[in-house]
């Protein structure tokens, strides 16, 4: 065979070769199972953390006190499988639970905590007193009708869960504050007053003895004015507030702040932790 022969011999083979070979690499691949990855609940167990979601009681529940089946069946598997603590998105809101003076309605709240308890997760009640979302037969109430509608719904909806060992904490007061720090101007401020957010803990407190306690603000992720009064009330023990970083040792002069602060909270101070 001549030298060309020889080399268009070599040529010819050399494409099946070349497939072959890659054929047998790819193999493994194109055959195994791809891995499954753990869900996020498991990897934040690991750290010790809770990781939840906001449920949608319609998505989730078709708003069904006992949750059965939901309107979309991708949210259901989601919501049972990846995560371990769940916070009611509107149904535990003021206007879901009484839109009307003494008219309580729990079917689409219930349904949220039985998933929550078919899938070994956390209940974070959310919310019990906020500017938005209360219907406006409360809002023009008077301040003492105000404040006894107040109590009575945190005494009801608390109260209600409070030997559910699933619902561990809640929202008692909601976006309280301005971005500066300030109160915000509300309903509530504006009726009854600085001592509404006391009222309120001190309501929630009485209705359940062994829930965290909780206030809920926005912007408070980076160091604001804000954040500051946020971590001045944990600081001095006023209320239990989650997922906020581990207290640093005090200064002197903190210490003294401390005595000032704790002296002009007490009323709030003794509403909380008796």
């Amino acid at each position: 065979m001549t030298r060309s022969a020889r080399h268009r011999t070599a040529r010819r083979l050399a494409g099946p070769l070349v497939v072959a070979c890659i054929a047998a690499l790819a193999a493994p691949f194109l055959t195994s199972e791809p891995a499954v990855a753990a869900p996020l609940r498991a990897s934040a167990a690991t750290s010790g953390k809770f990781i939840g979601y906001a449920a949608n009681a319609q998505l989730l529940c078709n708003n069904s006190a006992t949750c059965t089946s939901g309107t979309d069946a991708t949210y259901r598997n989601l919501a049972g499988t990846q995560f371990n603590q769940v916070t009611h998105e509107n149904a535990l809101k003021w206007e879901a639970t009484e839109p009307n003076d003494n008219q309580y309605t729990f079917a689409a709240a219930d349904g949220v905590i039985a998933f929550a308890q078919a899938n070994n997760q956390i209940v974070h009640g959310h919310t019990l007193v906020w500017h938005s979302q209360t219907p406006g037969w409360v809002q023009g109430l008077s301040a003492t009708a105000m404040r006894t509608a107040m109590q009575d719904h945190i005494s009801t909806v608390v109260g209600r869960y409070a030997s559910n060992p699933a619902v561990r904490s809640w929202d008692v007061v909601n976006e309280a504050f301005n971005d500066n720090g300030t109160r915000r101007t509300s309903f509530w401020q504006n009726t009854l007053g600085d001592g509404y957010i006391a009222d309120a803990f001190r309501f929630a407190r009485a209705a359940d003895p062994d829930a965290t306690l909780c206030i809920n603000d926005f912007s408070i992720e980076a160091v604001n004015s804000k954040l500051a009064r946020v971590e001045t009330i944990k600081k001095f023990r006023l209320i239990d507030v989650l997922l906020t970083p581990e207290d640093e040792e005090l200064t002197p002069t903190m210490k003294l702040k401390r005595k000032v602060v704790a002296t002009k909270y007490k009323a709030l101070i003794d509403a909380i932790y008796g």
